[in-house]
C-alpha cells in the first residue's frame, strides 16, 4: 500500500514540475499588426531603455522578445514610464508577472494604461506592490488603436507588443524628505524650498501646490534626481499664481524607496493694484455715449470709476457699473453719460483703486453725433393726471413707474437706467396701463443710427382694455443687431398702437426711452419632446427635457387638437438652470375623448426660445354621458320621457 502511494506522489510530482517547466507566456495576437508605423517605437522603464522598436521580427511586424533586458524593481518603489508613439494616437497597456507563473493577469497584474497622442511621448508612474514575488520575472507592453479590448494576449486594433525581464527585489530604505518654507513671493511667482536624503536609493523630486488645502498643480525640483546618503537642498520656482492668495504645497521623493511627503506648507502670495483697460465707447448718440473698461481686481476689493471731459484734464467723474469689483477675472464695467453736447469729442478713461494702489486705463474719446433722437409730440399727452398711458413698464432688470410729471409732461428720459439684452435672447416686457383702451408700441434703435427705422426696429404691440390692466410682449433680439447700448423707447396712444416713433400729432398717451446694452449671444437651452407617459379620456401627461445650458431657462408645452397648438401651459419644474439634463411635464386636464392632439415642449429666456419636435397622443374612449330627466308632458293616455 505504502509503495503505491509513494508512487502516485512521484507521478503528481513528475506531472507539476512538467508543467510548470514548460509553462510560458502566451504570444499576442494581431488583428492588424504596425504595417505604416502603428504602434510604439521606444520605452523606457526604470533601467530598461529600448529604442528604436521597429516593425519588424517574428511574428512580423508586431512582436518582439526583449527579454534579455533585465533591471532591478523594488518592492513599493516608484518609477517612471515613458513610451514614444508615431501613429495618430494609442492606448498603452503594461503588464507585470507578480507572481510569476507566466500568465499576465488581466485584473491583478495591469501595472498602467494611459493615453499616447499623436507622435509624441507620454509617461507616466508604475508603483510596484509590497507584495510582488521577489525574483526574476516578465513585463509586456501592448499599444492598440482600439481601447475596447484589454488582452495581453491579443492586440485590438493597429499596435505592437514586446516583452521585458524585470528583478523584483525587497523594499528599499525610503527618501527622508522636508519642506521648507518659501522664499521670493509676489503676487504671481515664489520660490519653493525643502531637502532630501535619498538614503541611497535613487529618487526623484517634485513639489505638489494649490489652493483651497488641495494640491492641483505641481513642478520639478531642482535637482530633479537624487542618490547616495547626503542631504540635498532641493528648490523650484512657481509662476502664474493669484495674487492675495493662500497657497499650500509639499516637497515629495520618490522612486525605488518609495513616495515621501516633506509635509504640508503654506504661503500668501502678494497684493497688487488693480489690472485695468479702457474700451471703446459704445452706444453713442447726440447727446449720450456707454464709457467702457475692464478691470481686474487682482484678489482685493476695488473701486471703479470713469473720468471724463472735453480734453484729458477730465473734470467729471462718474461711478462704473458695477461701482466695484473683486477676484482675479478680467470684468467688464462701465458708465452711461447723457446730457451731452452734440458733435462734441469726449476724453474719458477709467479709474480703479484697491489696498495696493491705484490704476488708471489709457486716455480714449469719442464724437457726440451731430443728431439726436427726436421727441415726439402729444397734443393732450397724459392730461396731468398720470391716466391717459403707461404707469409702469418693466424688462429684464428695468422697473420703473411712469408719472405724468416733468417737461414735457408725457415724455420721460430714463436712458441712465439700463439693462443688458442678449442678441438672439427671449425676453418679455410687461406693461401696466392707468386708463382704459390704451395700447402701447415698443421700439429698440437695433442698429443704433439715431433713429427708429419703421418695422425692422418695432419691438412689439400690446393692448391695455381696462384701467389698471397689464399686458405682456415678448419678442427675440434679432442676432444681427449691433453690440453695445442703444435706446429703447414706448408711446402710448389712445384706442391706436402709435407707429410713428416721432409723431407730431399724438393725441392722449405717453412716451419714455430707457437704454438697453446689446451682448454676445449665450448658449440656447437644449429641448426634447418625449412621448405621453399617460392618457384617459379627458387626462393626460406630456413629457420632455431641457438642459439649459447655465443660462435660467423657462418651461412651457404648447398643445391643441391641431399643429397650431392653441393652448400653452406651464412646464414642472417651471424654471431650469445648470448643465444638467433635467426631466420635465406637465398634466393636462379636460380634455376631448378619442381625439388626437398636437404637443411639443420648449425651453426659453436669453438662450432664446427653443422648441422640441412635435407629437402626438390620442385620448381614451369613453361611453356616452346620459341623464334621464322628469317625463312631460302626461295626459291620461299618454307621456314625453
Amino acid at each position: 500500500m505504502k509503495k503505491s502511494l509513494h508512487f502516485v506522489q512521484a507521478i503528481l510530482f513528475v506531472l507539476f514540475f512538467y508543467n510548470s517547466v514548460n509553462a510560458q507566456y502566451c504570444t499576442p495576437v494581431s488583428a492588424s499588426g504596425c504595417a505604416g508605423g502603428y504602434g510604439i517605437t521606444s520605452f523606457q522603464f526604470g533601467d530598461l531603455n529600448q529604442s528604436p522598436i521597429l516593425c519588424d521580427g517574428s511574428p512580423s511586424e508586431y512582436y518582439h522578445d526583449f527579454t534579455s533586458q533585465s533591471a532591478d524593481f523594488a518592492q513599493t518603489g516608484i518609477y517612471d514610464i515613458s513610451v514614444q508613439a508615431v501613429s495618430f494616437g494609442v492606448n498603452i497597456y503594461v503588464w507585470i508577472d507578480y507572481n510569476g507563473d507566466s500568465i499576465f493577469d488581466n485584473a491583478t497584474e495591469l501595472a498602467t494604461q494611459f493615453f499616447c497622442p499623436a507622435f509624441s511621448t507620454t509617461s507616466t508612474s508604475i508603483t510596484i506592490p509590497v507584495d510582488a514575488a521577489i525574483g526574476a520575472t516578465r513585463l509586456r507592453v501592448l499599444s492598440s488603436t482600439n481601447s475596447f479590448s484589454v488582452d495581453p494576449c491579443f492586440i485590438a486594433g493597429h499596435g505592437n507588443c514586446s516583452d521585458f525581464s524585470v528583478n523584483i527585489i525587497s523594499s528599499l530604505t525610503p527618501p527622508t524628505v522636508s519642506t521648507f518654507s518659501a522664499t521670493d513671493i509676489t503676487a504671481f511667482a515664489a520660490v519653493l524650498h525643502g531637502s532630501i536624503n535619498a538614503n541611497n536609493s535613487p529618487t526623484h523630486s517634485r513639489f505638489n501646490y494649490g489652493t483651497g488645502g488641495s494640491y492641483t498643480d505641481g513642478a520639478s525640483g531642482d535637482p530633479w534626481f537624487i542618490t547616495g546618503g547626503t542631504t540635498t537642498d532641493v528648490t523650484t520656482t512657481i509662476s502664474g499664481l493669484t495674487p492675495n492668495t493662500i497657497y499650500h504645497y509639499e516637497l515629495v521623493g520618490y522612486g525605488p524607496g518609495g513616495s515621501v511627503s516633506g509635509g504640508d506648507m503654506e504661503f500668501t502670495t502678494g497684493t497688487i493694484s488693480p489690472t485695468v483697460t479702457t474700451d471703446a465707447a459704445t452706444g453713442i448718440s447726440g447727446v449720450s455715449a456707454m464709457l467702457n473698461g475692464t478691470v481686474n481686481a487682482n484678489n482685493l476689493p476695488s473701486t471703479v470709476t470713469f473720468e471724463y471731459g472735453l480734453d484729458d484734464t477730465y473734470g467729471n467723474t462718474v461711478l462704473g457699473n458695477p461701482s466695484s469689483v473683486t477676484g482675479f477675472s478680467n470684468d467688464p464695467v462701465a458708465a452711461f453719460l447723457t446730457g451731452l453736447a452734440l458733435n462734441t469729442t469726449y476724453h474719458y478713461r477709467v479709474i480703479s483703486t484697491n489696498d495696493a494702489g491705484t490704476s488708471y486705463g489709457a486716455d480714449m474719446t469719442f464724437t457726440t453725433l451731430t443728431t439726436q433722437y427726436c421727441i415726439p409730440v402729444y397734443t393732450n399727452g397724459c392730461a396731468g393726471e398720470s391716466s391717459f398711458g403707461l404707469t409702469h413698464f418693466e424688462l429684464n432688470t428695468i422697473s420703473e413707474s411712469i408719472p405724468c410729471s416733468g417737461s414735457p409732461s408725457y415724455y420721460h428720459d430714463y436712458t441712465a437706467t439700463t439693462t443688458d439684452l442678449c442678441r438672439n435672447g427671449y425676453y418679455s416686457i410687461q406693461v401696466q396701463s392707468g386708463h382704459n383702451n390704451m395700447g402701447v408700441t415698443v421700439f429698440i434703435d437695433y442698429n443704433q443710427n439715431n433713429d427708429f427705422d419703421g418695422y425692422s426696429e418695432t419691438v412689439g404691440f400690446g393692448y391695455c382694455t381696462n384701467s389698471g390692466s397689464t399686458y405682456t410682449i415678448n419678442f427675440t433680439v434679432p442676432d444681427v443687431a449691433s453690440a453695445g447700448a442703444t435706446r429703447l423707447r414706448f408711446m402710448t396712444g389712445y384706442y391706436e398702437y402709435p407707429l410713428n416713433p416721432c409723431s407730431t400729432n399724438q393725441n392722449y398717451g405717453n412716451c419714455a426711452d430707457f437704454t438697453v446694452n446689446l451682448i454676445d449671444p449665450v448658449a440656447a437651452p437644449t429641448v426634447t419632446t418625449l412621448a405621453v407617459t399617460y392618457v384617459t379620456a379627458t387626462d393626460a401627461v406630456i413629457n420632455g427635457t431641457v438642459n439649459a445650458n447655465d443660462i435660467l431657462t423657462n418651461v412651457e408645452f404648447h398643445y391643441g387638437t391641431t399643429v397650431s397648438f392653441g393652448n400653452t401651459i406651464i412646464g414642472i419644474p417651471a424654471t431650469v438652470t445648470g448643465t444638467t439634463t433635467t426631466d420635465v411635464s406637465a398634466s393636462l386636464t379636460g380634455l376631448i375623448p378619442n381625439t388626437t392632439y398636437y404637443f411639443m415642449a420648449a425651453g426659453f429666456g436669453e438662450g432664446g426660445y427653443i422648441s422640441g419636435d412635435t407629437l402626438t397622443f390620442t385620448t381614451a374612449t369613453m361611453p356616452p354621458t346620459v341623464t334621464t330627466d322628469v317625463a312631460y308632458p302626461i295626459s291620461g293616455t299618454s307621456a314625453t320621457l
